[in-house]
């Protein structure tokens, strides 16, 4: 399993690869079985692990199984993406596409990161005999408001993953969500999320005025409407405070909900919906405090470790793998999910100064570069890759 590779050259079906995918190094191969609709928290993971992965002896390439943002939006742009649009979740022919995949370029081991990519890579594996190792950003019997997609999506999950060699979790609270489905612990391992570490700004403490951030792909999990409900009742007790939202809507429908709610609590005047942004960190540097008022659905998300990196104190919800990122009253607040005043007392901690900013601020900064840097997070999956690819005891 660990002989050397022959060159990797180039096919009709790598649309988005670089020109030089010819060249790449003999190192270990990896392909990486992605959705590719979207550009959010699990697909900032599959883009950096592919650029801190080569440090660590592997070369990544990406298979999109769906047209989207991943392609254009992604920063690695060294790691070859090969397009494999699945006509509808039961086309069976993306199977053939990536098979052929591994014979052309001599991929060692499939890494998939959705239910739906890992029922392809499972049917891959097997015919191949490669290693897969399957990554689980949520959970996905909560993923999402939809319960019959939920449903779906679960059974697709489960019954596809006694397929995976080795099954990563983002946090502690997924490890024990995959071992109560009934899966071994031994199976498990626990490689959190990280960012890279960044250059912080110097960013005074606010005064009067402050801004708040929040950054999603704005659905009803997300719980936008309990942080709409505290900015008027924070407004409401005079605090000078306005807020900038970031990211796509799930739906045409949802959006006009959110803007509706918000003309009918008057803040119009003091929230901007600036969509989908490729360079968040910039908006992120102009806020004060990061809020991400998750009601479920959370395995560790991207966008805390992403404002702490920047050194924004940040504010989350006890739902699954948050608390574990946040330290309540050290590296911020953690409030009751769907309550807003809950969530409305824990951004006045700050705003009143109950709440050292400055201390916060340094607290985050180191916290994210000890444990939440985007080296830990791809030598903890380094290792699982080692472990899977060593050669068998004769």
């Amino acid at each position: 399993m660990n002989a050397e590779l022959p060159p990797v050259r180039s096919t009709p079906s790598n649309l988005n690869a670089p020109a030089n995918i010819s060249a790449l190094p003999y190192q270990k191969r990896v392909l990486q079985l992605v959705n590719g609709e979207h550009y959010s928290g699990a697909e900032r993971v599959q883009d950096l692990l592919a650029g801190s992965l080569t440090k660590f002896g592997y070369a990544v390439s990406f298979a999109c199984l769906k047209h989207g943002k991943f392609a254009a939006s992604r920063s690695t742009r060294s790691a070859p993406i090969h397009d494999c649009p699945m006509d509808s979740r039961i086309d069976f022919s993306v199977v053939g596409k990536c098979i052929d995949l591994i014979d052309q370029h001599g991929y060692q081991l499939l890494h998939a990161h959705t239910p739906r990519s890992l029922m392809v890579a499972s049917l891959v594996a097997a015919r191949r005999r490669l290693p897969l190792v399957y990554h689980v950003h949520s959970p996905t019997s909560r993923d999402s408001a939809r319960s019959l997609m939920n449903r779906v999506n679960a059974v697709t999950e489960r019954l596809s993953l006694s397929a995976a060699h080795r099954i990563v979790t983002v946090s502690e609270s997924l490890a024990r969500h995959i071992e109560s489905l009934g899966f071994d612990r031994q199976k498990i391992s626990v490689v959190p999320n990280g960012v890279p570490t960044r250059n912080v700004i110097e960013h005074s403490i606010p005064q009067t005025s402050w801004t708040l951030s929040t950054v999603a792909l704005f659905r009803p999990r997300k719980g936008t409407e309990i942080l709409l409900s505290a900015l008027r009742d924070l407004r409401a007790k005079g605090y000078d405070v306005r807020m900038i939202a970031v990211g796509d809507f799930e739906t045409t429908d949802y959006e006009t909900h959110l803007k509706n709610l918000t003309r009918e609590y008057g803040l119009e005047s003091c929230v901007e919906w600036l969509g989908f942004q490729t360079d968040v960190n910039r908006f992120l540097q102009q806020s004060d405090l990061f809020v991400l008022p998750s009601l479920f659905g959370e395995g560790m998300p991207m966008v805390l470790l992403e404002a702490m990196a920047v050194g924004i104190p940040v504010i989350g919800t006890d739902v699954e793998g948050v608390p574990e990122v946040v330290r309540d009253g050290i590296d911020g607040r953690i409030a009751a999910a769907g309550d807003a005043t809950s969530l409305s007392t824990a951004i006045s901690s700050f705003l009143s100064g109950q709440l050292s900013w400055s201390q916060v601020r340094a607290s985050v900064i180191e916290r994210q570069r000890s444990v939440f840097s985007d080296q830990s997070m791809a030598q903890g999956v380094a290792r699982i890759y080692n472990e899977l690819l060593q050669p068998a005891p004769v």
